[in-house]
């Protein structure tokens, strides 16, 4: 993966569905558009948040420090740009708390995404030393919420 992510682009582009001539009509008809990034980035860009993918998985999320630092420190300075307060950060799919990404297309918020993992999968990590405690039976209801920008 690190050799895919040195050869990728530096810059974000959009990528239309071919049903919009352009990603503010896409955002606008279809609910969300999409954007290619650089260094196994991609966005699908909503109503009312942007969710960022990478190609890094959970496992490694939460395993791996130098990927979870370097994941964090990138969303830390999109969120900057687009002025988020939090960042959400979710399992792949296939664990309860990426149910919470349907809401995406339901035209949710990032406090309406907390509040259904809150309800529906229970409290957000605590802090990054929860992510050294994570085993692989409670793997799959983990998910970590950052403040991010105070005094925005």
């Amino acid at each position: 993966m690190q050799e895919w992510a040195r050869a990728g682009r530096a810059s974000w582009g959009w990528k239309l569905s071919g049903l919009s001539s352009n990603a503010a009509e896409e955002l606008f008809n279809e609910g969300y558009v999409c954007m290619d990034g650089p260094d196994g980035f991609r966005a699908a860009v909503h109503k009312r948040l942007i969710e960022f993918t990478h190609l890094a998985r959970w496992w490694s999320f939460l395993h791996e420090r130098d990927v979870r630092q370097g994941l964090r420190e990138s969303l830390r300075l999109l969120s900057t740009v687009v002025r988020a307060s939090m960042v959400i950060y979710l399992p792949d799919s296939g664990f309860r708390p990426s149910e919470a990404s349907d809401l995406l297309f339901e035209d949710a918020g990032a406090g309406d995404v907390k509040k259904w993992l809150e309800t529906n999968v229970g409290p957000s990590m605590a802090d990054v030393a929860s992510f050294l405690d994570v085993d692989d039976d409670s793997v799959e209801t983990a998910y970590f919420i950052e403040e991010v920008n105070p005094g925005r």
